[in-house]
């Protein structure tokens, strides 16, 4: 809760006009009124009839920055270039639903977000189409996810001075294995799955063939999926299509030359012609917080509010909505609101449990956008949504990426629902540890290792496994994984011989996915909530609640005094490094695990 008004951006009608609306004749005569309800009936028409008197609205939404799955916990902190998606999505609906818009116009340009979340918009976009809405989409300077977005709308419009990117798809991956070596550094991995290629970036100097084979696969479904796209939507010839994408970088005028664009026109002129042919323009998104002088009953409110950790039953029948998103780890995080990121195992398995019991929580939505992470962790929380699912319908909503654990805990739910572009499967384990006794050497640090026991010493930072110590790594990871086997084959009501060729930790696309069985349908998160709906029997736009619920601002103000990741985010944010973050943060929590079911690479598009 913040202290103050949430408002939505308009244009206001004037005073005159809301003067003139309001004000009432005195009823001399029946004929008068005869003749002012005529007069009345001819300026509606006129109104109807004469250009630049357009009836209705017209949305604006400005769809520019960073991309979020949703809004900040502490929303006086929040970063303004976050655009939380569950609020897009939010405004879109209603705006599909609003009767009086008649025209949607987004502001584009430079938007950081993944390619699942693009594919969400894009359908929400065709949604606002579909209710015969007039969608238009004005450009800046189009990076290819932008435009993948613009060329849904009705019309692109481009700044005369503008440039479209339309270069194609490319993966880089780096490898440090080189560097580890020259720092005294080992990586002694070990993995379970010919695919499972996670950490190869600290060991190798260049790419191996299963992790070529894999990226390969997801780089030629990213690029039919551009072509395919934009050839339908700007009716141009495919080869034609593939042809513009090899030249790459247009000018405005190029752009409209080669029918990427409709026309090239500044904002404000844009605006200006829309509202005329539309009506007046109302900024619908982002939601703005307007800040008002606060009462001490609205300041003693907000902190009592904030201060509740969550736990508090659904006031009516409706749906839950858990994001799980980020790495996952044993433990809880509840207590450290700056861990908003992490997906721990003690704070999921005990909201499973809460909404189990809730008799108002009729059914439950898991979000999951994250590249997995403990083994044993996903298992947990795994077993908690499985059980959950036997008390309501339980459906999983894949996100950018819902791998290798990810993957796990989304085979608890009855139905998985992802995205074409969703990077998912990756069903495999693999675990290791970082050898520094060369790092020693170099900085001249010494030291003696005593053991009792043949394998005390397994994880010792001083020295590599030895064979017993590989062979026992290897049968519990081995063991680990025919688990991991296991809950798939049950949540997914698969055979396990059919199960084992498809598994072995192999990045899969959500198209390819859904062709193995290992997602159930094509869609974003507001299909799988109305899906959740219908399967609760509830009505058509039934309460969502979401969850987990943001910690207390009395904890926060608790845990702000820590040195642990309070310091490093805001420096690693600084530097553009927001993954670097997640894996200090999964580390400084999660350390202690040994075998991890974690995704081999993520995609980041920019």
């Amino acid at each position: 809760m913040m202290i103050g008004n949430l408002t939505r951006i308009s244009n206001p009608i004037s005073a005159a006009s809301a003067a003139a609306l309001g004000r009432r004749r005195p009823n001399h005569a029946q004929f008068f009124v005869s003749v002012d309800f005529l007069v009345a009936v001819f300026m509606v028409a006129a109104c109807m009839l004469v250009p630049g008197a357009a009836q209705g609205k017209t949305a604006v939404v400005d769809l520019r920055g960073v991309l979020t799955e949703r809004e900040s916990p502490f929303p006086l902190l929040e970063d303004p270039s976050e655009v939380p998606l569950n609020q897009l999505r939010e405004t879109l609906v209603k705006l599909r639903d609003d009767d009086e818009v008649q025209a949607v116009v987004f502001k584009l340009g430079t938007l950081e977000a993944g390619l699942a979340q693009v594919q969400e918009i894009q359908q929400l976009i065709r949604g606002l189409r579909s209710a015969e809405k007039r969608v238009v989409a004005h450009v800046e300077e189009a990076m290819p996810l932008d435009y993948m977005i613009a060329v849904e709308a009705d019309e692109i419009v481009l700044v005369p001075t503008g440039s479209l990117f339309l270069y194609g798809v490319a993966a880089e991956v780096t490898y440090f294995g080189e560097l580890m070596g020259l720092v005294g550094l080992d990586a002694d991995i070990i993995r379970v799955g010919k695919f499972k290629t996670a950490l190869e970036e600290v060991e190798r100097t260049g790419m191996s063939e299963e992790q070529r084979t894999s990226i390969n696969a997801i780089l030629d479904d990213i690029y039919s999926w551009m072509i395919d796209t934009v050839s339908e939507r700007r009716k141009i010839d495919k080869n034609r299509i593939k042809s513009l994408f090899d030249d790459g970088l247009f000018s405005a005028a190029r752009a409209k030359e080669a029918r990427l664009v409709d026309r090239l026109g500044y904002w404000e002129d844009e605006l200006g012609s829309v509202e005329q042919r539309f009506g007046t323009a109302e900024m619908m998104f982002p939601i703005t917080i307007e800040y008002q002088e606060p009462s001490f009953l609205s300041m003693m409110s907000a902190l009592m509010e904030m201060s509740n950790t969550g736990g508090e039953s659904a006031k009516q029948p409706s749906v839950a909505v858990v994001y799980a998103e980020g790495p996952i780890t044993t433990g809880s995080v509840a207590d450290d609101p700056f861990a908003n990121q992490l997906v721990a195992s003690d704070d999921y398995v005990a909201l499973f449990n809460e909404l189990s019991a809730d008799d108002n929580i009729r059914a439950v939505v898991v979000r999951v956008d994250s590249p997995g992470g403990s083994a044993l962790a996903s298992d947990l929380i795994w077993k908690a949504l499985f059980d959950l699912s036997q008390t309501k319908p339980v459906i999983a909503s894949m996100g950018n990426i819902a791998a290798s654990g990810g993957y796990y805990i989304a085979t608890g739910a009855d139905e998985i629902f992802a995205e074409s572009l969703t990077l998912t499967g990756s069903i495999g384990v693999v675990g290791g540890k970082v050898v520094l006794q060369g790092l020693y050497d170099k900085a001249g640090i010494s030291g003696e290792l005593l053991t009792r026991g043949k394998h005390a010493a397994i994880f010792s930072g001083s020295r590599n496994f030895t064979d017993s110590e590989r062979a026992k790594m290897l049968e519990l990871m081995t063991e680990t994984y025919h688990t991991f086997l296991d809950r798939v084959a049950t949540g997914r009501k698969m055979n396990r011989r059919s199960l084992e060729p498809i598994a072995e930790g192999r990045v899969w696309s959500g198209v390819q996915a859904r062709k193995l069985k290992l997602v159930d349908r094509e869609g974003g998160l507001q299909d799988a909530v109305d899906h959740a709906v219908h399967l609760a029997g509830l009505s058509p736009g039934a309460p969502v609640i979401e969850y987990p619920r943001p910690s207390g601002i009395l904890l926060a103000l608790r845990r702000a005094f820590g040195i642990q990741n309070q310091l490093l985010a805001p420096l690693l944010r600084l530097s553009g490094r927001d993954d670097l973050l997640r894996i200090v943060t999964f580390f400084s929590h999660g350390g202690s695990d040994r075998v991890w079911a974690l995704v081999p690479w993520q995609f980041r598009v920019r």
